[in-house]
């Protein structure tokens, strides 16, 4: 038997070095799921290789192949495979930076520590602050794809 994630964890990180991109790769602590930011021009975009259906928000902001756990062949994988190499030749979804998530994560930390003591986030604080950063940098992107007629610059008070 085939681990497939693990599988399909080598070949995203091969095609993401064949192709000179830069990128971020993330496991999960909670589960098998490996994360991938891959930068595309200004933009950073998310993968989500994983066994399962996201549980938190912000995993639902990555780009998402899911396998099963195991697969008796490596071809069994080959559809999830060209996937890959579709997200990493056009991108997949906008998703923040890792450097602004881990500044972000670590600001709160210290917050967290000066008020309460705490010394980590739960997984719902840490989903929080992820999930807003996503959206905020598909929001960024968005705005600048639309160009002027994105509908929040037609309002009198954005032309100032």
């Amino acid at each position: 038997m085939i681990d497939a994630v693990e599988h399909l964890d080598r070949y995203a990180k091969r095609r993401l070095v064949e192709s000179g991109l830069l990128f971020h790769r993330a496991a999960s602590t909670a589960s098998e799921a490996v994360y991938f930011s891959i930068r595309r021009g200004d933009w950073w975009y998310g993968m989500r290789i994983a066994a399962h259906p996201p549980v938190y928000a912000c995993s639902a902001d990555y780009e998402q192949v899911l396998v099963p756990r195991r697969v008796h062949d490596a071809d069994a994988l080959l559809p999830q495979e060209m996937r890959i190499d579709a997200i990493v030749e056009s991108g997949g979804h906008v998703v923040a930076s890792p450097e602004e998530v881990i500044e972000a994560v670590e600001r709160e930390l210290s917050v967290l520590r000066e008020g309460t003591g705490a010394a980590t986030l739960s997984n719902r604080q840490a989903d929080r602050i992820r999930h807003q950063l996503h959206f905020r940098a598909r929001w960024a992107h968005d705005e600048q794809m639309a160009g002027p007629e994105f509908p929040l610059r037609k309002s009198p008070s954005c032309r100032k």
